[in-house]
């Protein structure tokens, strides 16, 4: 998974000045405990004041329906298949998310294409 060492190297950012995610509440959906425990803890050091680890999009929808959340990180892929129903609740829900994946960006363009347009990454 490529999203750890890059959050790994912004902790000294995060520490020279006000936290990026200061106060923050962020549902991370992830089915792997140790890559769980690892991307919590980085968005603890970011400044996250809670992180709520969901290890299914069940779970994670049922997190959603009795929290509000400032963001979330997501795992593309989970045991009960790929996050589409997920992602698109977040987005309908004006919820800020990182999609992580250890797959090919080409396996996982349909995910992408459908929520994402271009002239609005920029």
């Amino acid at each position: 998974m490529h999203l750890i060492p890059r959050i790994v190297e912004n902790r000294a950012t995060a520490d020279s000045g006000k936290a990026v995610l200061e106060g923050k509440s962020v549902l991370l959906v992830e089915e792997e405990v140790f890559i769980a425990t690892n991307i919590e803890n980085c968005l603890l050091d970011a400044g996250a004041a809670h992180v709520e680890i969901a290890n299914s999009s069940t779970s994670a929808k049922r997190a959603l329906d009795k929290t509000k959340y400032d963001a979330a990180v997501v795992d593309l892929r989970l045991a009960n298949g790929i996050a589409n129903s997920l992602i698109e609740r977040l987005y309908e829900g004006r919820i800020l998310f990182v999609i992580t994946t250890g797959y090919d960006i080409e396996q996982c363009r349909p995910a992408f294409d459908k929520f994402v347009l271009r002239q609005n990454l920029i």
